[in-house]
């Protein structure tokens, strides 16, 4: 057998053949969804009926509810809980799902594995991966490379090996997420008495009227409200901005809530505040904004945003996203939610366009000198001048969020800094669309919007009589452990703005939302939340 390389691979996905992989469960077969139009070079490998359907291998959580819909609240949870890992749901197939990959029920099952190699072709494709155990249909599963056929391995497009996956030998369990209660289909490396257990807390009759009452009885079992697409062109970089909206399915609207979301993330990240809100009554709208998440083209453009047009049209995109919700809901009061880049944004958003905002918060912030952040932004300039602004420079990295990795004692990993919640740093860790470097692009751009923010000209634009929350981790090296969220508050009361409130999270880091203090700042946004609409 021979073994190819990762770009022999990902080449043979492009042209839209099969390849074999390690994964975390047993060696599979599959091909990039985005590059074969339908499974069927995976059944004639196999020798496989073509009525069974294939499973996709996605790259993230959010998967579940891009290729899914009307997923129910367990199925998020046990994606949550198992992902990655040994675990496939099967949902109703939304509409970015092809036909031909959907069974005749509608449905399609997904799985985000723990095996860096799958996920490192996932990331590479840009595609999902519809993979199959690389068997003989009717022969037993193919724990590692050793067990594959060899007139199937001669067949397929490239074999990939990786000693560092340690595959359990077993396939993944599967779970039928269409109905009330989840129905394990195939039990496998996860065994259904423990998914059940970690879905609600004990031991549960799969499927059964136990588990409905459970679920129901904890909020479980309903499909929540799904997500909306208000994606559109861009003021600027030359894409498609993905923007969403959350809202309340079948009560009137009390409020809505613009989130803009922080560096290197993308905004489904908020989804448990998100849904948090619009159980609550409010609708929550957001982007990724440009170079981040779905908006940007390619894996490759994450982190780079165009110098020269990104600071403009990151506001006019932010303004896009506003018009068109309020749109939606004329009367209903608009807040702004900005979170760590996302707070510069909005501080400088505020000073452009204050008419109509009913109130802000600020999350995980901070107020460098202005001399420091013209220092950034000259270092930025200097790099594009030299390298072009597409360059991704350690130096920029360093001066930008290098240090941060330094203020957590005894760090597990290099983004403890982010939450003390471990798991919320392990997922961050995980997702392929978190943690990238900015390009020198990205890093003036980001300098535009720290000088602005923390200029005492864009305070004293934004309106006296505009209430302003701020909420931070006291651990957080961003807003230097409340030093500088103080600062930044001051700056504003100092501008004339009358009501600044500071809320420091004792043991929290930079993102509380995703820290162990989540229910506190949950409970405390939308108390300033109803506080503006009540009174």
């Amino acid at each position: 057998m021979d073994i190819g390389s990762f770009p022999q691979a990902v080449r043979a996905l492009h042209e839209g053949r099969a390849v074999i992989f390690p994964t975390d469960t047993v060696c599979g077969l599959g091909v990039a969804v985005a590059f074969s139009p339908s499974p069927r070079v995976l059944y004639d490998l196999k020798r496989r009926d073509e009525g069974k359907p294939v499973a996709w291998l996605v790259g993230s959580a959010e998967d579940l509810t891009r290729f899914g819909k009307d997923v129910p609240a367990f199925a998020r949870a046990a994606a949550e809980r198992f992902w990655p890992g040994a675990l496939t749901l099967v949902v109703k197939a939304s509409d970015e799902v092809p036909e031909a990959y959907r069974s005749a029920q509608g449905t399609i099952g997904l799985r985000m594995p723990a095996a860096a190699t799958a996920r490192a072709l996932i990331e590479a494709t840009e595609s999902p991966l519809a993979t199959t155990s690389a068997n003989v249909s009717g022969a037993p599963d193919t724990p590692t490379l050793e067990n594959v056929d060899a007139e199937v391995a001669a067949k397929a497009g490239a074999v990939l090996d990786d000693p560092s996956v340690d595959p359990c030998g077993r396939a993944s369990t599967v779970v039928d997420c269409t109905g009330e209660a989840p129905v394990v289909l195939r039990e496998g490396s996860i065994a259904e008495s423990d998914l059940f257990a970690a879905l609600f807390g004990e031991a549960v009759e799969p499927g059964g009227a136990k588990g409905r009452e459970r679920g129901a009885s904890e909020g479980r079992t309903g499909e929540g409200p799904a997500s909306e697409s208000l994606a559109f062109a861009s003021h600027g970089g030359g894409c498609r901005v993905n923007a969403l909206l959350w809202a309340p399915p079948s009560r009137p609207v009390r409020g809505v809530v613009h989130l803009v979301h922080g560096m290197a993330e993308y905004i489904e990240r908020y989804e448990p505040l998100a849904r948090f809100l619009v159980d609550r009554g409010f609708a929550v709208c957001g982007m990724d904004m440009l170079g981040h998440g779905r908006t940007a083209p390619s894996a490759d453009e994450r982190g780079h945003i165009p110098p020269d047009c990104g600071y403009r049209a990151i506001l006019d995109d932010v303004h896009e996203v506003r018009r068109s919700v309020s749109q939606r809901f004329p009367e209903a009061p608009y807040f702004l939610y900005g979170h760590s880049m996302g707070s510069f944004i909005v501080r400088t958003y505020l000073a452009e366009h204050p008419e109509g905002v009913a109130g802000a918060v600020l999350s995980g912030t901070g107020n460098p000198p202005a001399a420091l952040a013209a220092f950034g932004g000259a270092a930025a300039r200097a790099i594009i001048a030299a390298r072009g602004p597409a360059h991704r420079s350690a130096l920029l990295d360093r001066l930008g969020v290098g240090g941060y990795s330094r203020s957590v004692k005894n760090a597990r990993t290099p983004l403890d800094w982010i939450s003390a919640d471990e798991r919320e740093v392990d997922a961050y860790l995980a997702d392929p669309l978190c943690g990238f470097m900015f390009s020198a692009g990205g890093y003036a751009v980001l300098s535009q919007f720290v000088a602005s923010a923390v200029s005492p000209e864009t305070a004293r634009r934004i309106p006296s009589d505009l209430p302003v929350l701020f909420v931070s981790g006291d651990e957080d090296p961003v807003g230097e452990r409340g030093r500088g969220v103080r600062r930044a508050a001051a700056l504003l009361a100092d501008a004339g703005v009358r009501d600044v409130r500071v809320k420091l999270y004792a043991g929290a880091r930079h993102e509380p939302h995703n820290d162990h203090v989540r229910a506190r700042l949950f409970a405390d946004v939308l108390d300033f939340l109803e506080e503006r609409i009540d009174g």
